[in-house]
């Protein structure tokens, strides 16, 4: 039905959750909600949460700064078009799926850590060192699945520009490289 019919659909879709999550919200529907009675803002407690999370909110506009960059830095290169179609593949291919399945596996370990906060043992399984054992293990399976020939996995992803492959094989080999020691850390 076209680009224009999606976006309305998205728009709608947000508003309409947006607007039954806010009253499910004032009306006690939810498993939290706003305290009855006084309904003034506690400022000591919105002090205490912009000091925990102000690190993580620079944080987050410092990577999207460096992304920009980056994607600057892209689009000086004498292929950038090519250059940027390698990146957009790659990345969002290979590195995703090495990240993303990290961090799925450690909001699985907290959870059963927070479940289990009295069982030093169990919780160790899944958060401790065995976790990251376990993540280690995924992203250097991935890596090592794409390390000995890169350009077959840039074919893989149905790079089929002759110089996208080039550049897209030599982001994938990088790439495959670092995203082991992204989730190490």
């Amino acid at each position: 039905m076209g680009t224009l019919v999606a976006a309305i659909g998205t728009v709608l879709a947000t508003a309409i959750v947006g607007v039954a999550a806010i009253w499910m919200l004032l009306n006690g529907r939810l498993v939290v909600g706003f305290p009855k009675g006084d309904r003034r803002p506690d400022w000591t407690m919105i002090r205490s949460l912009f000091r925990f999370g102000l690190p993580a909110g620079i944080q987050g506009v410092a990577m999207n700064i460096a992304g920009l960059l980056l994607l600057r830095f892209i689009g000086s290169l004498p292929e950038s078009a090519e250059a940027q179609a390698a990146y957009a593949v790659g990345y969002t291919e290979l590195f995703s799926m090495i990240t993303w399945t990290s961090v799925g596996l450690m909001g699985a370990a907290a959870a059963a850590a927070g479940r289990t906060w009295g069982g030093p043992p169990r919780a160790r399984r899944g958060s401790g060192e065995e976790g990251r054992a376990r993540r280690v293990g995924i992203a250097a399976g991935v890596g090592n699945a794409v390390r000995p020939d890169p350009r077959q996995a840039a074919r893989g992803l149905r790079l089929t520009d002759p110089v996208v492959t080039r550049l897209g094989s030599d982001l994938l080999g990088f790439l495959a490289f670092s995203g082991f020691f992204i989730t190490v850390a």
